[in-house]
């Protein structure tokens, strides 16, 4: 074959005569061996990807069941624990508490109590024997009375007008 057919055959593709198609099929199978290899390296590689695949699933869902009954075993800590500080620890330390509150009550604040409740009565008493506050006393009694004549002497008036009897209650 002559470089100017092997040209030609380029030129023209190679659908034409047996001369022609030689080289191509020369080609192809000098080239048969390295695609049998290439995709025979394509399935290991693709094998292998979905081995990762599944090894890392399989590892996600080991991991997810474990998480799982840590977080199980967690929660049932969890109220063992609450259950045994609400039946033992929290009384006694409830208990401590009010302890401590009426020994608050009873040894520090009583006494202030009981000081300011006599410092009140002292005062009220002090209050009520002073002149001023006898006077006043007084003052009330008086009103207390003139009212109480009205009260007495107004159906009285009411009805037959003022008399000598209604003005003696509310002179």
């Amino acid at each position: 074959m002559a470089a100017g057919d092997f040209a030609s055959a380029f030129s023209k593709g190679f659908g034409g005569g047996l001369g022609t198609a030689l080289p191509g099929v020369a080609f192809g199978a000098l080239a048969m061996p390295f695609q049998i290899a290439e995709a025979a390296k394509q399935r290991e590689f693709q094998r292998s990807a979905i081995e990762a695949q599944l090894a890392a699933s399989n590892y996600a869902n080991q991991q997810s069941a474990a998480n799982q009954i840590m977080g199980l075993y967690a929660q049932l800590g969890e109220n063992l624990g609450s259950r045994i500080f609400g039946a033992t620890t929290a009384p006694d330390l409830e208990r401590t508490r009010q302890f401590q509150s009426r020994k608050e009550e009873t040894d520090i604040f009583a006494p202030k109590e009981m000081a300011l409740q006599y410092e009140a009565s002292k005062r009220g008493q002090d209050l009520a024997t002073s002149p001023a506050a006898k006077e006043q006393m007084y003052q009330n009694l008086l009103n207390y009375k003139r009212q109480k004549g009205f009260d007495i002497a107004a159906p009285g008036e009411a009805m037959f007008g003022p008399t000598a009897f209604s003005r003696r209650f509310t002179a």
